[in-house]
């Protein structure tokens, strides 16, 4: 519709249409692996799928670049409109149908109450902390770069390509260790090794490399928690897996939100408080990860952790 109609209002709506439909469709997609893929095996499942995420993100947003460029800014929306028909077919013909868990009213209702069990909601409100935690420093760090160093434009940009970069970086580290290390103690380790990262952050201020190091270090722990959380939380709630992984996702932009308030408010020309309030909620999350956040079916590897 965009494509056909390149106007302001057609625009907005368009945007606010495909961002809902992103919203079930990522959903969907983390409970039908929650469904589909034993729980020792399903934290490398869901780093494939956030890996597919990266990889779009990092080949996708130059490509379209270049079609804006050659075919006008609306051109790109058709293309990604007739790719968006294409996978819905090949996810029709080529993806096993699962039953649903809830094949009655009764069935759903129940699995809709035990989302709003101690667990659960401990689990929502983990989500939320970790992306704050991410927020209060990314919203900030181009223009504390701007001024620590004297960067152009395009040299943020650069500076700026380390996010994808770390982020695929990130999700291989999370194909690697996740089920290995287990879920609780992967996402355990992450956030002290991010916060880690946030502490050391002001103290590199006027060594432009050592801060793009940290810098990567600190949006490769934040990929790797959130891709351990999510197989994580896809087996908190069973009966209703999607509506929570629905809840997860609108948990994921509620910490964008807030941390996107907070950050410019705790920023005056430096990163000291930006980093120490990025600790304060991952510890805060790493709180509630050890007395709260349990998966329903414990594997052996993540028992152990609790026992610790």
């Amino acid at each position: 519709a965009i494509s056909l109609v390149p106007n302001f209002l057609v625009f907005f709506f368009g945007l606010l249409i495909s961002r809902g439909a992103t919203v079930i469709i990522d959903s969907s997609i983390h409970a039908y692996v929650g469904d589909r893929v034993p729980y020792e095996q399903r934290g490398r499942a869901a780093a494939i799928v956030e890996l597919g995420w990266s990889l779009a993100f990092v080949i996708g947003i130059p490509l379209v670049g270049w079609i804006m460029a050659r075919e006008g800014w609306s051109s790109a929306f058709l293309w990604m409109g007739l790719a968006g028909l294409a996978t819905g077919g090949l996810t029709i013909f080529f993806v096993p149908e699962i039953p649903p868990a809830s094949s009655s009213m009764q069935q759903l209702n129940t699995g809709i109450k035990e989302i709003f069990r101690l667990i659960p909601l401990m689990g929502l409100l983990l989500a939320m902390l970790i992306v704050i935690a991410n927020q209060v420093v990314s919203i900030v760090f181009g223009v504390w770069l701007e001024q620590a160093y004297n960067l152009q434009l395009e040299e943020l940009g650069a500076a700026s390509s380390i996010i994808g970069i770390a982020g695929i970086a990130g999700v291989f580290t999370a194909i690697g260790l996740t089920d290995r290390l287990g879920k609780r103690r992967s996402l355990f380790i992450g956030l002290i090794i991010n916060s880690l990262s946030c502490l050391v952050l002001p103290l590199f201020s006027g060594h432009l490399w050592s801060t793009l190091a940290v810098l990567f270090v600190f949006y490769l722990t934040f990929e790797f928690n959130l891709t351990s959380l999510l197989p994580l939380m896809s087996n908190l709630s069973t009966q209703a897996r999607g509506a929570f992984m629905a809840a997860t996702l609108a948990m994921f932009s509620l910490g964008d939100s807030i941390g996107a308030l907070i950050g410019p408010l705790l920023f005056s020309g430096g990163m000291v408080r930006n980093a120490l309030a990025a600790i304060v909620f991952n510890f805060l999350g790493l709180f509630i990860l050890q007395m709260f956040v349990k998966p329903v079916e414990l594997s052996q590897e993540d028992s152990s952790l609790l026992k610790v």
